[in-house]
């Protein structure tokens, strides 16, 4: 009887341990809730805890600090964080610290957890963003200040996939050169006019456009202008060699 006893109780501690969070660690019943089921609902109140990030972007294999920190008074005894991209999928990538351990979900390293349960302010982790896109990616993290009081997934900022984006660092230049003196002076003239009246924001393709009726119409008021500067000259000319041939009246 005695011997049944023990094994029932045996059983009981594992069965207990298997889906509630421990001074070692959470455990796999909390891998997709993130929730630990400590018999209490979490807090919904002022976050005392945040996920601060070195990188807010990644590239193919970028190493970002992943650190969770209190930002009061309180400190923290246990802690479970994962990254997932926006399908909700778990994210590996995390490098072991002291008195931490894997906890693993889908892959060997795709959540990490403490292993012991003393007080503390921060931990920093090290996250290997993925080698190839996965997508825009947030850590979370469920953070235990005692088996009655916890916060879960609390989130971090955004780490944007840089291939997805397409984004360059190259900045567009403010003006444009062009190598005809008539139309630097319109360009030049047309966006300093636009940021006088505050309309920095048109599109340069406007303005080229705006540049090339403005072109236009000085070439073509220039030539009209030649053009009666030529006609008048011929006109002076005929006169003069008129005048010239003509012979003088004897009276």
């Amino acid at each position: 009887m005695a011997v049944l006893i023990q094994h029932l109780l045996l059983l009981f501690s594992c069965c207990y341990h298997a889906v509630h969070g421990t001074s070692q660690g959470a455990l796999g019943g909390s891998c997709e809730t993130m929730v630990p089921v400590h018999q209490v609902d979490p807090q919904t109140g002022t976050l005392p805890f945040q996920i601060t990030l070195d990188k807010t972007s990644y590239n193919g294999s970028d190493v970002i600090a992943v650190t969770l920190q209190k930002n009061s008074t309180k400190q923290f005894k246990g802690y479970l964080i994962q990254a997932r991209n926006q399908d909700e999928t778990k994210i590996p990538g995390f490098e072991l610290i002291q008195n931490s351990k894997f906890l693993q979900c889908d892959n060997p390293n795709d959540a990490v957890t403490h292993n012991e349960a003393s007080d503390k302010d921060s931990v920093t982790f090290n996250f290997t963003a993925p080698a190839t896109s996965r997508g825009n990616i947030i850590i979370f993290a469920t953070v235990v200040e005692n088996k009655n009081t916890f916060w879960v997934k609390i989130p971090s900022e955004t780490i944007v996939d840089m291939a997805l984006t397409g984004a360059s660092p190259a900045i567009l230049p403010n003006v444009v050169a062009v190598n005809v003196g008539l139309q630097q002076g319109v360009m030049a003239h047309t966006e300093q006019q636009a940021i006088i009246k505050g309309n920095s924001s048109i599109p340069l393709f406007e303005i080229h456009k705006s540049i090339a009726k403005k072109t236009k119409s000085g070439l073509q008021t220039e030539t009209e202008g030649n053009t009666s500067i030529m006609k008048g000259e011929q006109r002076h000319n005929r006169t003069t060699k008129m005048q010239r041939t003509q012979k003088p009246t004897i009276i």
